[in-house]
């Protein structure tokens, strides 16, 4: 039978920084014609590679006809990770039966490279070095504690004259310039507020996202998204960011959104979506929260004659 989901991937192939990390993300669609709670789940072709790997936020997720889900997997690999390449892909399953309606995804791969390890210290050279000391140390011994020749009552004495100079001698507290640099800015979202509310007559609700710069220098233009999987309506919201100096926070109103069912949901939120800023932690832009909707509406029922 066809598969309940359609999967992409961002990018077939993940290139790792020099601590062995990098992430990926994969888009996917309910194709059923039916609304399902899906899970996700990561399937790693070598085993060793098999914990390496973690997906961003909730595994378990619900799909509405047509609804698309974005998911993030990051790769860690250790350090004594043995070199090679690497593929994994992201499957999905119903919930209720995970191993009877499933749906792989495309393979994705990375590469592992040997880590450069510098050489030990030589043993010999210990030894070399602590004779080389013993030596010097018994001349200097030697020249220090020696007698002088019997017979010997005479004492000459070196005199030295130096002559005037007019140059003059050089500064001695000359100051050193500053070493210090400021780290690169650092985006995170430090708080989400909860719109867990109970709601009357409406159909739309709030929220606000608090971002701060917790890097040294100032953050240029960016742009934050908010991501929500209420069904049949836009799903994502997108706010431009003209930039935030360091220590600087400011809150991001995101709303009205609109909703069309009660129920749990998730709301996603990630700072530098595109990638504008280099920052000096790239892995802490985004933050995820769950809460409930629900609707007391008023309803009439007039007997039939």
């Amino acid at each position: 039978m066809p598969g309940l989901f359609d999967i992409t991937a961002k990018d077939p192939v993940i290139t790792l920084d020099q601590d062995q990390r990098g992430e990926t993300s994969f888009t996917v669609t309910n194709i059923s014609g039916r609304a399902w709670r899906a899970r996700a789940i990561i399937v790693a072709e070598s085993p060793e590679a098999q914990s390496w790997l973690s997906i961003e936020g909730q595994a378990d997720r619900d799909f509405a006809v047509a609804g698309t889900q974005q998911y993030t997997v990051r790769v860690v690999a250790p350090s004594d990770a043995s070199p090679g390449t690497y593929t994994f892909r992201l499957d999905m399953a119903r919930e209720d039966v995970p191993d009877e309606d499933y749906t792989e995804g495309p393979s994705v791969a990375f590469e592992v490279k040997a880590v450069e390890r510098k050489p030990a210290f030589p043993l010999w050279m210990i030894f070399v070095l602590v004779g080389v000391l013993v030596i010097v140390g018994s001349v200097i011994a030697y020249l220090v504690f020696r007698k002088p020749p019997q017979g010997s009552d005479s004492t000459t004495t070196a005199t030295v004259t130096m002559a005037p100079t007019d140059t003059p001698a050089p500064p001695t507290d000359t100051p050193m310039p500053p070493t210090d640099t400021p780290t690169p800015p650092d985006l995170v979202i430090t708080k989400i507020s909860s719109p867990l509310r109970r709601l009357f007559g409406s159909r739309t609700f709030e929220t606000n996202v608090t971002l701060s710069n917790q890097g040294g220098t100032a953050a240029g233009a960016f742009k934050v998204r908010g991501s929500f999987t209420f069904p049949g309506v836009p799903s994502s919201q997108t706010e431009n960011v003209a930039g935030l100096g360091p220590g600087e926070s400011i809150t991001i109103p995101f709303g009205p959104i609109e909703y069309n069912k009660t129920g749990e949901y998730t709301a996603t939120f990630r700072v530098d979506v595109d990638d504008q800023v280099d920052e000096n932690n790239e892995f802490n832009n985004e933050s995820s929260l769950q809460f409930r909707i629900s609707l007391l509406e008023l309803e009439v029922i007039i007997p039939t004659p």
